[in-house]
C-alpha cells in the first residue's frame, strides 16, 4: 500500500495582516518553488526561523516598492514588505 504524503501546510500573509492557509494542489502533495515565488511574486528570499520553519519572503521587495507587512514584521522581528509565506523549512528542499 503506498502513502500519500501528508502535505505541508503554509500561511500566507498579506500587507493588510490577512492570513490564509494553503496546501500544495500538486497530485504529489508537496510544493513546487514556483508556487512559493507565485505567493510572493517574484524571487523567493529565506528567512530562517526557531524551530523547523521559514519565511518566504520577495527579496525585491523593499526596490519594488511592496507594502510593508506590519503582522508578518512582528512575527519575525524584522521590517518585511509585501506578501510573506511561513511553511516548513523541509516543504522547501
Amino acid at each position: 500500500m503506498t502513502r500519500t504524503p501528508t502535505p505541508d501546510p503554509a500561511t500566507i500573509i498579506d500587507p493588510s495582516g490577512s492570513r490564509v492557509e494553503a496546501t500544495p494542489t500538486h497530485a504529489n502533495g508537496k510544493w513546487a518553488f514556483s508556487d512559493f515565488q507565485n505567493f510572493v511574486g517574484g524571487y523567493v528570499e529565506v528567512v530562517r526561523l526557531p524551530g523547523a520553519k521559514v519565511a518566504l519572503v520577495n527579496e525585491d521587495g523593499v526596490a519594488l516598492g511592496l507594502a510593508p507587512n506590519p503582522t508578518a514584521s512582528a512575527m519575525l522581528g524584522i521590517p518585511v514588505v509585501g506578501t510573506v509565506v511561513i511553511v516548513s523549512a523541509k516543504a522547501i528542499r
